[in-house]
């Protein structure tokens, strides 16, 4: 460079003066032990009929957001079984009615305590479809060539969450609820075996797996007997009124948590019963934790 040249300008950087551009800078003056006490995210997923809406109206103050469908709360409500809890009138059609839906809770003013989508699978549906249509002219084929639907319908559900993270700041708990499907699973040390997991697609699921902070599997108590004391097989005598929810991950289902839950928790006999069992497990479990 001669004397005569002007060096070039400085290339912009995202740190200035110890601090970053944009946003919140993170700050050791900052650091803290303490944490931000958001309500909880739920998902429960169960086979039809087990009382995955029941024991969701349980909830404080609820309100649901159902989609194309699912309209069972209001033949629930209809026969008084479970109260008349709020819901937005009919069922979301379109995944934008379901964002809208939110958005409501999110902008104006009003006290409820506890979203409910009825049903995650239903809301990602409507998601695909959307996607597909828009981009694909309609054709699944096209929308999951290679493999990739998972992928391209991944950044709506991530719009899904973040949408709920913004009800968890204002305070709202988020229960997602969801059927049960049996699939087959690939075992890369063994014979390949079925479970009960949410009918989503692979990247969808991972995404609620870390999202959520508890998945539990809803299941009833299936009485086998055997048809004479030599048989190797038996038949299912009946499938009785016991209900659990399964809350840590296994082979035959999909669960997990973040709470130190017990394995298992006993519905009762009624949706009262069981939410007032999961409220008191995770009570436990905290102050086991703290």
């Amino acid at each position: 460079m001669t004397e005569t040249q002007t060096p070039p300008p400085a290339t912009a950087s995202p740190i200035g003066n110890g601090r970053l551009a944009h946003g919140d800078a993170p700050s050791l003056a900052k650091v803290t032990r303490e944490t931000r006490k958001l309500p909880t995210r739920l998902l429960v997923h169960a086979v039809q009929k087990w009382g995955k809406s029941s024991l969701a109206a349980q909830a404080p103050d609820p309100i649901f957001v159902c989609t194309r469908g699912e309209d069972g709360i209001d033949t629930l409500i209809d026969n008084n079984q479970i109260p008349p809890v709020a819901h937005f009138p009919g069922t979301m059609q379109t995944f934008g009615h379901v964002k809208l839906a939110l958005h409501e809770l999110i902008l104006q003013p009003h006290d409820y305590r506890t979203v409910i989508l009825d049903t995650i699978n239903g809301a990602v549906q409507l998601a695909q479809e959307g996607l597909t249509d828009a981009k694909y002219s309609g054709d699944f084929e096209k929308f999951d060539a290679f493999g990739r639907g998972g992928a391209r319908l991944l950044p709506s559900v991530v719009e899904l969450t973040n949408l709920l993270d913004r009800l968890r700041e204002k305070g709202m708990g988020v229960i997602l609820l969801a059927h049960s499907v049996v699939r087959n699973m690939k075992n890369p040390e063994g014979l390949d075996y079925p479970r009960w997991e949410p009918p989503l697609l692979k990247e969808v699921q991972e995404h609620l797996d870390r999202w959520c902070d508890a998945i539990l599997f809803g299941r009833f108590d299936v009485t086998v007997e055997a048809k004479d004391a030599k048989a190797t097989r038996g038949k299912a005598s009946l499938i009785s009124q016991d209900r659990y929810l399964m809350t840590v991950n296994h082979p035959s289902y999909s669960a997990g948590n973040r709470f130190g839950l017990p394995d298992q928790i006993e519905c009762g006999d009624s949706a009262a019963t069981a939410w007032g069992n999961l409220m008191g497990a995770l009570k436990a479990a905290r102050q086991k934790g703290g």
